[in-house]
Order: structure tokens, then C-alpha cells, then sequence
């Protein structure tokens, strides 16, 4: 049982580093050394390892988190991919754009339910969509991100509850 919580304590701890990456690409995408400087800088901290081989709640922290800033940073570099030309004749910007705040506000739920350092997450993350719907259209579309976010963190912890109710 203990082997089991160590193992899923790692699998947490090689989340945190594929995600950790694929920020990293996102802030660098040209230098991909750079992004592996990033990983191999967390992966061989002493403290990362220690966290990740024992068990806690704070790897799952750490995985949701991180997961979390990776989806922040693809959402507000989403509109650098595609030209405005594109995202007004196909429309695929605020399906793609939708379909990221459901997957960042599960991840922030579920990192609220990891730890309650996870509502520092939320306060970032609906600061973030705010800051990023403004750039993008006005306050009508800042109240509307960070709405999204917020409603969706929210729900998610209560619809996976109610699922593991219902199996039980």
C-alpha cells in the first residue's frame, strides 16, 4: 500500500516535469535546450526528489500547479499560432480557447482539492484570464475568461464527487 502511494507520488513528480517542459517550449520555441536546462535544473533538486519519493499530498500540488500554469501560458499564446485572418473564417479560437479554460479550471479544482493552496492557484489563474480577456477584448470578455475559470474550478470537485457517489 505505502509502495503504491511512492509510486503514484512519482508518476505526480513526472507530471510536474513533462509540464514543466512543455512551459518551457512555450516560453522558448526555438531553444529547446533551454527547456531541457529547466527540467534537468527541478529534476535534480534534492528537495524535488525527497518530495516526490515520499508520501504526501504536496506532489499532487506541485503536478496541478504546474499543469496549471502550462495551460495558462498555452491560452494567452494561443492567439501568437494564428493570424486574425484564420481565427475569424474558421471560428476555431474561441472553441480551442473554451475547451483549455474546462481543462484549466478541472486542474485547478483538483488542485484545491489536493490542498488548500490551491485557492491561491484560483486567485492567480482568474487574475491571469482576467489580464488576458481585457488585452483581448475588452471587460466584457476579462469578466467572461475569468468567469469561465472560476465557474468550471468550482464545478469540477463537485462532479467528480457526485460520480464516486453514484459508482458507490
Amino acid at each position: 500500500s505505502a509502495h503504491l502511494a511512492r509510486a503514484l507520488s512519482a508518476v505526480f513528480g513526472l507530471g510536474t516535469l513533462l509540464c514543466l517542459y512543455g512551459a518551457a517550449r512555450i516560453i522558448w520555441p526555438e531553444r529547446p535546450e533551454r527547456a531541457l536546462l529547466a527540467v534537468g535544473l527541478v529534476a535534480f533538486l534534492p528537495q524535488f526528489a525527497f518530495i516526490h519519493g515520499a508520501v504526501t499530498n504536496d506532489p499532487a500540488i506541485i503536478f496541478f500547479s504546474t499543469a496549471a500554469i502550462w495551460q495558462l501560458l498555452r491560452i494567452t499564446n494561443y492567439e501568437l499560432r494564428i493570424t486574425n485572418e484564420e481565427e475569424d473564417r474558421s471560428g476555431r479560437s474561441s472553441r480551442a480557447v473554451g475547451g483549455s479554460l474546462i481543462l484549466l479550471g478541472v486542474t485547478v479544482g483538483l488542485a484545491m482539492l489536493s490542498k488548500t493552496a490551491g485557492l491561491l492557484l484560483l486567485v492567480y489563474c482568474v487574475g491571469v484570464m482576467a489580464v488576458w480577456g481585457w488585452r483581448k477584448g475588452g471587460w466584457r470578455r476579462a469578466i467572461g475568461a475569468a468567469t469561465a475559470c472560476t465557474a468550471h474550478t468550482f464545478l469540477a470537485p463537485r462532479l467528480i464527487e457526485c460520480e464516486r457517489s453514484r459508482r458507490k
